[in-house]
């Protein structure tokens, strides 16, 4: 999902699972946090306070998934320790979307099994090959029934657990041959027991009513007391035919393993379709002549009783529980033709692909149902999740649900029938109770649903939502129908509108009546415009869609999101011993090396690159196998347009002698404009060493680029000349702080302190920094540390940060830094919207992370490390100290910090500290052990959280004082 924050607000927060933009509800849906301080839920102060009291922090904090006072047990190096408490799974979600981030506005990250896609739909714009191509039916002109795995052979050996009836033959059409027909048993109820339909076979169910049970969880037992656990595994290329009221039945407590291929997909279809097929006889697709595949399961139905036994459709017996992550196995790669037969002869059909509150450990991926008489899918609660998932030619509904269906789905085909079909969607809570809990309220995303409006033969809506019924709907085309596109039937579902039924970045084209169905009297067709018109993204327009249903032209250009989809807390998952800051970085995982030399063998011969000027070598320690390299000098600035200095690897480099040190490009003049700058470009190898002294900085000018290409084995490191010196001379090369001045980075991006041109005066008075374009590129670092910075760079007091970052842009990336033992903050960012990932902050004298000036970029995996001896703010968040509300507010997204303070040494500090009117977002993030966690330092910064500026969510504080409340 996409939001535009500018439309809304400049940070637009979310609930445990979904990011959201400008309306009003409960978890996951597109809201704001509420214009007031929401009531306690447990983890926050047990009475709301309004805003002109003293400031209540614990207020942000309350519900939202926040655990407060909760000891994360961290490892010295934050990676969660030994007896940690449970911080990984679904509750703790993470997703982010933001158009500063991305710049489009049809991205979503959803999170959980979702892919983040950038794209309306079901197929990408620029998708070379579709997902549907090689194992569908009807969709690409394919119509043979089914292709053997191999070469086909009868040899009367049926697997286990089933019985030879006969050999059939093949027809020439797949290379003919023969192979063995094999009769499934009425049920299997073994205990432990595994049924494998191997893919050298044809099979048929058990003859009769209702066909064959895996298991006999169907019993209304409702406790699983009695209940056998029964696994089916159908391999690759199995058939398996069905004939009038026989169904596969997989109940509760038992499993399905179908594992099909792109290649060989598992086909399920009706005997009748064979046997003319291998006749050579011309059919018309018919329906309805088996019953079809029904999973049940022990999730939630609101239509439970106690215990939960409800009555199957079709009379095959009970389903349901109280565990929503139940698992009934896996479906891939399977077709699924013409069933939705009245399996009870009583006018109860079953569907193509029944899912009877299957739990939300089952998945369904690459899934076909063909010509079904009843509907393609049907969900009766169920927390399952499906993609990929092709629904063609069905009589009835295509993509049914109800009883409280919490599922999700994404990457959907959808084609009606042109001879005879019903909706593309159908979809109820309760109809007798239409506030029944749970809720159906499931999280679609990436449907294409096609109408035929063109036929005389179907008269339907695209999306019907009635009953009560919620749904997360993102990025869908719905096109071509003939009564609508969009309808919404009672009050009892728009009463959910903008709640828990909500509708983003999609797009309607239904010309031949409506878009949105007018004829009901509880919901009008305008009133559901407007509830689809909350969402700006959401649009009326022709798709423009190409044979294979991919769109032509209608997409916008897309940027992918970069953030990373996560379900743990902090820096680390619990899940893996991978530690993303092991091998390149210092202090942290014990490792107390200055740096490595990259080649072997090093050795001086005054070969310095173009630009450099050799100056002198400097003797290597024996603790890296001695030698020696050339010190190579840089000039002052490099100003040639669209050139590049290269710093290569065999060499020792040093910034300029004395203040400021060295220029990249004269973007730093005062000019606003860029008409008079160069473009330079600095690439540093990996395994590069740079020196500096007092007074000395590397500055990135606007319009220039850095290109850092380090890697974990052979990080980049920037320290001080003193510290090198000290190393090489067998000292520890701990060294101090403030021994150089440090990186800067300067952009053309906004800052809220910017005049006409833009030109904002850097600490340090090294120049001018900003503009207005918020998608400027500085460049990138990767795999970098820089230590010992932050000095008083012009001898008045201004000390630069390890790496500061003056309004550089969107298109400016930084993964895998460290800033080690600085003399002021660790980063820090005026304006800017950049993004970060991977960083370290460990031991700086100052602030660690810091902001202000209308920051608005994104950070995700960042850890930091209080020094005991001299430390200031984990972070340190401001707007603007003059102008608290001045534009941009900062607003910046962050997510998967661990932030570790010390309550001793020479510290007494805040973990966060948000302060002159910022605003911001923080995922997923642990706060510990600092005097106090969080603070907020005036009534503007607390009026964001008020406007919903300002949110925590999925995040474990603790700390010897949670909230600083005075």
């Amino acid at each position: 999902m996409s939001v535009n924050f500018v439309r809304c607000l400049p940070v637009v927060f979310l609930s445990a699972l979904i990011l959201g933009g400008c309306g009003g509800g409960s978890a996951g849906e597109d809201l704001v946090i509420n214009t007031a301080p929401p009531t306690d839920t447990g983890s926050g102060s047990e009475t709301p306070t309004s805003a002109n009291d003293p400031f209540p922090v614990s207020d942000a904090f309350a519900g939202n998934g926040n655990r407060i006072g909760l000891d994360p047990m961290l490892n010295s190096n934050g990676t969660p320790g030994d007896g940690a408490p449970d911080l990984q799974g679904a509750e703790w979600a993470f997703t982010s979307s933001s158009p500063d981030l991305q710049g489009d506005a049809f991205a979503i990250s959803l999170g959980g099994e979702f892919e983040d896609v950038d794209y309306v739909g079901a197929f990408a714009q620029d998708m070379a090959d579709t997902w549907t191509e090689g194992w569908t039916v009807g969709v690409h002109g394919n119509r043979t029934v089914w292709q053997p795995r191999g070469e086909p052979a009868s040899n009367s050996d049926c697997p286990a657990g089933t019985t030879f009836v006969e050999a059939r033959t093949l027809p020439e059409s797949v290379g003919g041959g023969s192979m063995d027909l094999c009769q499934l048993a009425r049920r299997y109820d073994t205990d432990g027991q595994t049924i494998t339909l191997t893919g050298d076979n044809i099979y048929r169910l058990a003859a009769g009513f209702p066909g064959t049970y895996i298991g006999n969880g169907e019993a209304a037992d409702g406790n699983a007391g009695n209940d056998v656990s029964v696994t089916l595994v159908i391999e690759s290329g199995a058939l398996i035919l069905g004939s009038q009221q026989e169904a596969l039945i997989v109940t509760r407590g038992s499993r399905i393993e179908a594992s099909g291929t792109a290649e060989d997909p598992i086909v399920m279809t009706s005997k009748d379709q064979f046997d003319e097929w291998v006749d050579g006889r011309a059919r018309a697709d018919g329906r309805g002549e088996w019953a079809g595949l029904a999973l049940m399961g022990y999730g939630r139905s609101n239509e439970c009783g106690d215990p939960c036994d409800v009555n199957a459709e079709g009379n095959i017996g009970a389903y349901g529980g109280t565990d929503d992550s139940d698992d009934s196995g896996f479906i891939k790669y399977l077709v699924i033709r013409h069933a939705g037969n009245d399996i009870d002869g009583n006018g109860n059909e079953l569907n193509g692909l029944t899912l009877f509150a299957t739990g939300s450990a089952t998945r369904s991926s690459y899934v076909q149902v063909h010509y079904g008489f009843d509907d393609g899918v049907e969900h009766f609660g169920a927390t399952d999740h499906m993609d990929h998932v092709v629904i063609t030619g069905a009589r009835d509904d295509s993509f049914d649900w109800g009883q409280g269906y919490r599922g999700s789905a994404q990457f959907v085909l959808i084609i009606q029938a042109r001879d005879d079909g019903d909706r593309g969607i159908e979809a109820d809570n309760d109809g007798d109770n239409p506030l029944a809990v749970p809720v159906s309220r499931p999280t679609l995303a990436n449907f294409t649903i096609l109408g035929a409006a063109d036929s005389a033969e179907t008269s339907s809506d695209g999306i019907l939502l009635r009953r009560g019924t919620g749904a997360r709907i993102y990025n869908f085309l719905v096109a071509d129908f003939q009564d609508a596109c969009l309808d919404v039937d009672g009050a009892a579902t728009e009463d959910l509108f903008g709640t828990d039924l909500t509708i983003e970045n999609s797009l309607f084209y239904c010309p031949a009546k409506e878009v949105y169905e007018s004829g009901d009297d509880d919901v009008s067709g305008a009133a559901i415009a407007n509830w689809v018109d909350r969402n700006p993204d959401n649009r009326i327009a022709n798709p423009n869609l190409r044979a294979d249903y991919r769109p032509n032209a209608v997409e916008a250009d897309v940027t992918s999101n970069l953030f990373v989809t996560t379900d743990y807390v902090g820096a680390f998952a619990q899940d893996t011993e991978d530690n993303w800051t092991e091998g390149w970085t210092v202090s942290l995982n014990g490792n107390a090396t200055v740096w490595e030399p990259a080649v072997d063998n090093p050795g001086a011969d005054e070969s310095c690159p173009a630009g450099t000027t050799a100056d002198g070598s400097l003797e290597l320690p024996s603790a890296v196998g001695g030698g020696r390299m050339d010190l190579c000098r840089l000039q002052r600035r490099y100003d040639t347009d669209d050139s590049t200095l290269t710093l290569t690897n065999d060499n020792i480099y040093a910034p300029a002698s004395g203040f400021p040190g060295t220029y990249i490009g004269n973007g730093e003049e005062a000019d606003g404009d860029a008409s008079d700058n160069v473009s330079v470009t600095l690439k540093i190898e990996p395994g590069t060493l740079v020196l500096a002294s007092s007074g000395e900085a590397v500055i990135i000018t606007r319009g220039s680029r850095i290109e850092a290409d380090g890697t974990a084995e052979d990080p980049i490191v920037m320290t001080s000349r003193r510290q090198f010196d000290d190393w090489a001379a067998g000292g520890d090369g701990t060294a101090g702080r403030g021994e150089w001045a440090g990186l800067a980075l300067m952009g053309y991006a906004r800052s809220n302190e910017c005049g006409s041109p833009c030109d904002v005066a850097a600490e340090g008075n090294i120049g001018a920094y900003g503009g207005n374009d918020a998608a400027d590129d500085s460049g990138y670092i990767r795999y970098l540390v820089i230590r010992h910075a932050g000095n008083d760079i012009d001898g008045n007091g201004n000390e630069l940060n390890g790496l500061t970052m003056f309004a550089t842009g969107s298109g400016t990336r930084v993964s895998y830094l460290q800033v080690h033992k600085g003399l002021d903050d660790g980063v820090e960012h005026f304006g800017a919207s950049d993004f970060m990932d991977h960083v370290v902050i460990t031991d700086t004298a100052d602030d660690s992370f810091d902001w202000g000036q209308g920051y608005l970029g994104g950070a995700q995996f960042v850890v930091i490390r209080q020094s005991s001896d001299d430390a200031d703010r984990g972070i340190e968040a401001d707007n603007d100290g003059d102008a608290p509300n001045a534009q941009p507010i900062s607003g910046p997204t962050l997510a998967n910090f661990t932030m570790i303070g010390t309550e001793d040494g020479g510290t007494s500090t805040i973990g966060v500290l948000l302060r002159r009117g910022t605003g911001a977002t923080m995922w997923n993030s642990v706060v510990t052990g600092f005097n106090r966690c969080v603070d907020f330092d005036d009534e503007a910064t607390f009026g964001r959280y008020n406007t919903g500026e300002i949110a925590f969510h999925n995040n474990v504080v603790s700390c010897a004082t949670n909230f600083d409340e005075e």
